[in-house]
């Protein structure tokens, strides 16, 4: 049986996904080109660069560092990441109007669709 979630629907997550991808890919050629934060990551000495590449280097993380990236993260996806006014258009969808300047939303809805999702 086919599923019932609505082509819209399943074009939206697979955007979001690219995205994601997109995100990563750009993460590991900005890594690779050795590109990196200034400074240590910990008290003991360890500079981000001494931190590996890829899966391996996200083992070399402090068991510490690697907390605090969970709770961040967690913080964002509890208190910041939700839909705030119940216009999200989807999942993810972060253009509510909660992040404002001075009363101008940062981020604004465009007016049509410039480029399809699919």
């Amino acid at each position: 049986m086919m599923p019932t979630k609505s082509v819209s629907t399943v074009s939206l997550r697979r955007a979001q996904a690219r995205r994601i991808s997109q995100l990563a890919f750009l993460g590991q050629i900005t890594t690779r080109a050795g590109v990196r934060l200034p400074g240590d990551i910990d008290y003991s000495g360890t500079s981000f660069a001494d931190i590996g590449e890829g899966w391996s280097g996200s083992l070399q993380v402090p068991v510490a560092g690697a907390l605090q990236i969970l709770a961040f993260v967690g913080a964002l996806e509890l208190g910041v990441m939700k839909d705030v006014t119940g216009e999200n258009e989807f999942v993810g969808d972060f253009r509510n109007g909660a992040l404002t300047s001075a009363g101008t939303p940062l981020m604004k809805r465009p007016s049509s669709p410039s480029v399809p999702l699919n």
